[in-house]
């Protein structure tokens, strides 16, 4: 997506405020990973109420690439042997994502 139209400049500050009101709300409440879950659920949830929200692919891309490396430097050994102790979840997520990188088509 190019943002050269300013109608997309707006939906792109429309959509990072509504995020931004999101992290804020859900910081204010004590929610966990409140920047980041408050700021998904909200922007879902104006989508679903059928606002348009845009975000560039090349900072969607370096977002998803930043939330990686926080997630993954998390896991450790002891994070690793626990997965034992949950063999259905494990398994629904790798399928979930399987499922997920074959359904959705990219654009």
């Amino acid at each position: 997506m190019t943002m050269s139209s300013p109608r997309q400049i707006f939906l792109l500050f429309r959509t990072l405020l509504v995020g931004a009101c999101g992290a804020v709300l859900f910081n204010a409440f004590g929610m966990p990973a409140a920047f980041m879950s408050g700021a998904l659920v909200a922007v879902a949830a104006a989508t679903l109420l059928g606002m348009e929200v845009v975000m560039p692919v090349g900072v969607r891309n370096a977002a998803f690439f930043c939330t990686g490396i926080f997630f993954g430097s998390t896991v450790d050994q002891e994070t690793v042997q626990s997965f034992a102790a949950w063999p259905f979840s494990i398994f629904a997520l790798g399928i979930s994502l399987v499922a997920i990188m074959v359904l959705i088509p990219a654009r």
